[in-house]
């Protein structure tokens, strides 16, 4: 595998292909994986690079360009804070949708 093509702090723009086992948008930079901290399938991004190693990069959101339909306001007043649920910003439907297909991934 080649060099990872990301620089820390690089910010650059992203389409969420899908979600992670963790919560997190998965896209692709030149190749090379993204893990985007409250991004949802779909939505088309302008990410910061916080973490970069060797096969992955971590970003968060600067932007979002294109917003998902399934995003909503978390219904928790310190969800942006607290860090303990990953998908109070997705509609419950399209939660469950996730877990299903996760779930059937795993069977």
């Amino acid at each position: 595998m080649s060099e990872n093509p990301v620089t820390e702090g690089q910010q650059f723009p992203l389409t969420i292909k899908r979600i992670g086992i963790n919560g997190e948008g998965i896209g692709y930079f030149k190749r090379s994986v993204v893990f985007v901290t409250g991004a949802l399938a779909g939505e088309e991004v302008v990410v910061e690079a916080t973490k970069v190693n060797p096969r992955y990069t971590e970003a968060k959101i600067r932007k979002i360009r294109k917003k998902s339909p399934h995003r909503v306001t978390p219904p928790c007043p310190v969800y942006d804070a607290c860090g303990g649920c990953q998908l109070q910003h997705l509609s419950y439907p399209e939660q469950l949708k996730i877990k299903k297909r996760s779930h059937h991934a795993i069977s």
